[in-house]
């Protein structure tokens, strides 16, 4: 068993930017999101100068953007971005992690934020996680098409290692749904305990 909500095969088609001067990284990030049947059109930059110009180029779903990188940083790179398109789903992966660089990336616009080095799951969680929450908004004008499962959640996320699975919802106290590649996947899921907790501009969720 793949997907266990069949709604989440639009997940198969969405475009995907992915900005990190490592080609090792953005090679990981690919196969992942291959294997977990994520994204059909794969974009890479080496640094934030690249990485606006191909948004504004293909205009992906959603765009994993490192922090540290050469002639334009993470940081000016998602605040470009944001200036371009308000609604772009920018998910941060960095080695760095502290309380500024944090703050300054989801001021900037980022919506979730992932520390490297991070198990599989944490980048399929989190491109899940947006892709449903940007489809559910554009499709929230249209009457006819029936919506994703919605996502309850008003802040950020910051990823500190998960399971490998998709979200399917989270509410504000921080319980959320998961779907798994196999049913004792699903099983041993629903026994891990979800610790999340509130930390000022976002949640630290880990599993």
């Amino acid at each position: 068993m793949k997907i266990k909500i069949s709604k989440l095969a639009e997940l198969r088609y969405c475009k995907i930017l992915i900005v990190d001067d490592s080609r090792a990284f953005r090679e990981k990030i690919r196969y992942v999101l291959n294997d977990a049947e994520i994204g059909y059109y794969y974009y890479e930059a080496v640094d934030g100068r690249d990485g606006v110009s191909q948004y504004v180029n293909y205009e992906p779903d959603i765009v994993i953007m490192d922090i540290m990188m050469p002639n334009v940083d993470g940081i000016k790179a998602i605040k470009t971005i944001i200036n371009y398109d308000p609604n772009a789903r920018i998910i941060v992966a960095s080695t760095r992690e502290n309380k500024e660089l944090v703050e300054d990336a989801i001021n900037g616009g980022a919506k979730d934020f992932i520390i490297k080095p991070f198990q599989p799951g944490a980048i399929v969680m989190a491109v899940t996680k947006q892709f449903v929450s940007k489809n559910n908004q554009a499709k929230k004008e249209c009457k006819f098409k029936e919506p994703l499962p919605t996502i309850h959640i008003d802040k950020p996320l910051l990823y500190k290692g998960t399971y490998h699975g998709h979200v399917v919802n989270i509410d504000k106290s921080g319980r959320f749904e998961l779907s798994a590649n196999t049913d004792q996947k699903t099983k041993e899921l629903l026994k891990k305990a979800v610790d999340i907790q509130e930390m000022g501009k976002h949640y630290e969720i880990i599993l």
